[in-house]
């Protein structure tokens, strides 16, 4: 079996599934959560990722402000989960990010989120973005790519580590 990445970013759309019962897909994140959890990797995500994902629990089209709220206290108060702060250097890590890929629409946050991933050397992330994937980052567990909306291409790389494991959740 091969071994899973040393680190997993955490992105704003595999926290709002995972934490929205509503969410068609909450089921399958919540799953490939709870594995991550078993694997022994670092999960980081960032400020902004946070901040992002408070404003969509807290203020988007599907309110749970409560969840908003339960959300912060685990980032908070938890040690398995590392926050990478995007300083000034991150920021302008991602405006680079912004122009290479000005022809699709990325966010100001998924460019800072490539950015604290290339700078910390992580090539795992754990998203329902394909944002990700046309950056050229990996998505884990390797099953979540037909999840993502839209047509995209597998870098033929992502596909060294990121195998289904065995006796994992069965996909619907």
């Amino acid at each position: 079996m091969t071994q899973p990445p040393r680190g997993v970013f955490v992105d704003t759309s595999a926290w709002f599934a995972i934490l929205n019962p509503e969410d068609e897909r909450h089921q399958i994140m919540s799953a490939a959560y709870s594995e991550l959890l078993q694997l022994e990797t670092e999960i980081v995500t960032s400020n902004t990722v946070v901040g992002e994902s408070f404003t969509m629990l807290r203020s988007g089209a599907k309110r749970i402000p409560d969840l908003a709220f339960q959300f912060l206290a685990t980032i908070q108060s938890t040690q398995h989960i590392q926050v990478l702060f995007v300083d000034r250097d991150l920021e302008e890590r991602a405006y680079r990010w912004l122009i290479q890929y000005r022809d699709h629409l990325l966010s100001f946050v998924d460019a800072t989120s490539f950015a604290c991933m290339e700078s910390y050397g992580i090539d795992a992330v754990f998203t329902l973005d394909k944002d990700f994937v046309t950056a050229g980052f990996q998505i884990y567990p390797f099953y979540l790519y037909q999840h993502l909306p839209g047509q995209g291409k597998v870098h033929e790389d992502s596909v060294q580590y990121l195998k289904v494991p065995e006796g994992s959740v069965s996909m619907p």
